[in-house]
C-alpha cells in the first residue's frame, strides 16, 4: 500500500481525532489506541481508494483520497443511498458524492469518472498506485473483470456480493471467496475466478437465503433492496480498511 504524508493542513482532522478518542472513552469503550491513531496521524495520511458502484455510507468513511464511478441519481435510489433525495434526482451521482465528500474533508483529492467499468476502459481506470479497490458493482461481467484486473496489478480489493432480497444484516460477514456459501452471486464469481486461476479474494457476503416478495411473472426477476442491508455491508467494508491500519479491531478478550 502506497502512502504519503500530506504537508500543510491537518489541525482540523487532528482535533477531530481527539474528539473521537474522547467519545470512545465516554461510552466506556477501550478504544483509546484507535482514537490516538487517528489523532496523531491517520487523518493526515494520504490513502488512495478506487470505489466502484454503490455503497454510499462506505464512501463517507473513505473521505480521503478517492476515485469512483457512478451514474445518475434515480428515484429508486432514495430508499437506500445517501446521495439520493428529491433534490438530486437526475444529477450525476459522482458530482453529488464529490461535493458531499469535500464537505466532510476539504483536503480530500477526489477524482470522478462518468462511465461504466468494462474491459475496454479497465487499464485507464485501474492504476497500480491505488491503496485499495472497493468493488460494489452489480454487473457480473464487470465485477469479474475488476477482480481479475486487481489481482493482475497486485492491488488489494474487497468485493461486495449480493445484498438484494436480503432482510437480516446480522448475517453479513467478511470471508474469502473460496469459503462463501448460500449467495448466488458469490457462487457465480467463485466459479468463474477459479476458471481464471484465482482461488482467493476478499469479499463481504450474506449467509441469508434470498427472499422472494412477489412471485408474479412481472416481478419474478426483479431484485429488491432495503436501506439497512447494503448500508451495513458498506460500513463493514469501511471498517476492514480502518481496522487494518489500526491493527487493533477484531481482537477477542
Amino acid at each position: 500500500m502506497k502512502e504519503e504524508k500530506n504537508s500543510g493542513k491537518g489541525n482540523v482532522f487532528k482535533n477531530a481525532g481527539s474528539a473521537i478518542s474522547k467519545f470512545f472513552k465516554w461510552i466506556g469503550a477501550d478504544l483509546k489506541e484507535i482514537g490516538t491513531t487517528f489523532a496523531k496521524g491517520d487523518w493526515k495520511t494520504r490513502v488512495s481508494y478506487f470505489i466502484m458502484g454503490l455503497g454510499q455510507l462506505m464512501r463517507k468513511q473513505f473521505a480521503r483520497g478517492i476515485a469512483f464511478l457512478g451514474i445518475e441519481v434515480d428515484v429508486t435510489n432514495i430508499n437506500r443511498q445517501l446521495v439520493a433525495d428529491f433534490s438530486t434526482i437526475g444529477m450525476d451521482k459522482v458530482e453529488v458524492e464529490k461535493e458531499r465528500i469535500l464537505r466532510v474533508n476539504p483536503d480530500a483529492k477526489v477524482e470522478i469518472y462518468k462511465e461504466f467499468y468494462c474491459e475496454e476502459n479497465k487499464d485507464k481506470l485501474i492504476r497500480e498506485d491505488y491503496s485499495y479497490i472497493v468493488d460494489a458493482i452489480d454487473s457480473v461481467s464487470s465485477k469479474l473483470s475488476l477482480i481479475i484486473t486487481a489481482h493482475e496489478k497486485n492491488v488489494k480489493i474487497i468485493s461486495a456480493m449480493g445484498m438484494g432480497n436480503k432482510l437480516d444484516p446480522t448475517q453479513i460477514e467478511v470471508s474469502d471467496i473460496s469459503k462463501t456459501s448460500v449467495c448466488p452471486l458469490a457462487k457465480t464469481i467463485r466459479k468463474q475466478l477459479r476458471a481464471k486461476g484465482i482461488n482467493h479474494s476478499k469479499v463481504v457476503y450474506s449467509r441469508e437465503l434470498p427472499n422472494r416478495f412477489d412471485n408474479s411473472e412481472e416481478h419474478r426477476r426483479t431484485t429488491a433492496s432495503i436501506s439497512f442491508v447494503p448500508s451495513v455491508c458498506g460500513l463493514i467494508i469501511a471498517s476492514k480498511n480502518s481496522c487494518k491500519k489500526s491493527k487493533r479491531c477484531g481482537k477477542k478478550g
